[in-house]
């Protein structure tokens, strides 16, 4: 029932921008899913600055190939066996980049801003290395026994 009621509002709020958008002559199931996405981003406030995303667009350019019948994983696999399946391709493919015979160095840094989290301090340990663009990050460690 919150289906229908979603389809039918979904429906109704594409048919409304689509008057509104005559002059850019975007189909009805164009504006459906532009009003989808809204929705989802307005609802689960996500930055609509998200759209650019890289990861955001990978997901909805393998959406867009996926077959007709691909169902949505439930929470519980995408939370737990899909996450630890991709956690271990990162980890396999990050231990490939160690292991280029390029890298020489790699190293870990130990960095603080002296912020807390509701009273805690912490210390992060960051792992960076040539390959990667990004940095990578290890753990945050509760330093509260350490303060003078």
């Amino acid at each position: 029932a919150n289906e229908e009621i979603a389809d039918e509002f979904g429906k109704n709020r594409a048919n409304q921008i689509q008057q509104k958008m005559v002059a850019k002559r975007k189909s009805v199931s164009d504006l459906e899913v532009d009003g989808a996405l809204s929705d989802m981003f307005d609802g689960l406030g996500i930055a609509h600055n998200k759209v650019d995303h890289p990861l955001f667009r990978r997901g909805v350019q393998k959406l867009r190939n996926a077959h007709p019948d691909y169902k949505l994983p439930h929470r519980t696999s995408l939370g737990g066996s899909i996450l630890e399946h991709q956690y271990q391709c990162d980890v396999d493919d990050r231990t490939r980049h160690l292991q280029h015979k390029l890298i020489k160095k790699f190293g870990k840094a130990l960095l603080t801003d002296g912020a807390t989290i509701q009273k805690t301090p912490l210390l992060n340990t960051i792992l960076m290395c040539p390959v990667w663009r990004d940095a990578l990050f290890l753990s945050c460690e509760d330093c509260t026994d350490h303060l003078a």
